[in-house]
């Protein structure tokens, strides 16, 4: 991932919702959710990220992008803003799964007893 990738992408996501939005209550009968594509996260919000072990891709799209939330978009997209990461740490999940179950990352990195450590 690069600098210009994340820009375009940024600009990308702007103008579409510039498009969808004003037209979005008429269209699909209940007003949008708060949908955001956030500046770069300020100096002291990346040292807050320091000693994490957060990949260089991340630690580089927070440098351009905060946070994004686009509830109204398919499923809904998210990505959380960098103080909520900054207060979470999770690096890796141990073990195997143990029976056939469908978990998110969140969900799997919690303690479960689904998990064989």
């Amino acid at each position: 991932m690069d600098v210009a990738y994340i820009r375009r992408w940024r600009e990308d996501v702007t103008a579409r919702l510039d498009r969808l939005l004003p037209g979005f209550e008429v269209r699909f009968g209940h007003p949008p959710g708060r949908h955001t594509v956030g500046g770069p996260a300020g100096e002291e919000e990346l040292a807050s990220l320091a000693g994490l072990c957060l990949p260089d891709d991340l630690l580089l799209w927070y440098g351009h992008v905060r946070e994004v939330s686009l509830p109204d978009i398919g499923n809904g997209y998210f990505i959380h803003d960098q103080g909520l990461v900054a207060r979470r740490e999770v690096t890796s999940v141990r073990g195997r799964c143990t029976a056939d179950v469908s978990c998110s990352p969140v969900m799997a990195a919690a303690p479960c007893s689904r998990w064989a450590r």
